[in-house]
C-alpha cells in the first residue's frame, strides 16, 4: 500500500473525512460536467483548487444518470390486434415526456460535489475559498 492510499484509510478508519464545501447542479454546469469526467483534467483541477485553498481539494463527479426504464414512446392501438409505438414526440397527444425533457431530468438529478479537508492547515477558511472558487470555476 502506497503511502497516500494508507493516510486515505487511516482518515476512514478514524471517520475523518472529507466535508462538502459547494454543490454544483450538473444541470447548471455541463461544461464541467464533461469536462471532469476525464480524471487527469479533473485531478489537475483539484490540485489548482488545493493550491488555491490551501486544503486538499477532491471533486466528485456522479456518473451519468439513466433512467431505470429506457422510455423510447407510446403505444397507440391501430386497431383491435396491432400496436404501434411512435416517439413522445410523434405522439397524437401532446407529452411532457420528449427525449429532451428525460435528457434534463436526468441531468437535474446529478451535482459536482467540491470536498476539502476541514483538518488541512487553512481549516474552515478553506471551505469559504473553495465555495468562491467553486462557483466562479468555468
Amino acid at each position: 500500500m502506497t503511502p497516500a492510499i494508507g493516510r486515505s484509510v487511516r482518515r476512514i478508519e478514524d471517520r475523518r473525512l472529507y466535508k462538502r464545501a459547494a454543490e454544483v447542479p450538473c444541470a447548471d454546469a455541463g461544461y464541467r460536467d464533461a469536462r471532469y469526467r476525464d480524471s487527469l483534467l479533473k485531478r489537475q483541477r483539484e490540485r489548482d483548487l488545493a493550491a488555491l485553498t490551501g486544503s486538499d481539494v477532491l471533486i466528485d463527479v456522479p456518473p451519468v444518470a439513466k433512467f431505470a426504464a429506457d422510455i423510447r414512446g407510446i403505444a397507440i392501438e391501430e386497431d383491435e390486434d396491432a400496436l404501434r409505438t411512435v416517439s413522445w414526440e410523434e405522439a397524437p397527444q401532446a407529452s411532457y415526456l420528449t427525449g429532451q425533457t428525460v435528457a434534463a431530468m436526468e441531468q437535474s438529478i446529478r451535482s459536482l460535489l467540491y470536498l476539502y479537508d476541514p483538518e488541512g492547515p487553512a481549516g474552515e477558511q478553506a471551505r469559504f475559498d473553495l465555495a468562491t472558487a467553486a462557483a466562479r470555476d468555468a
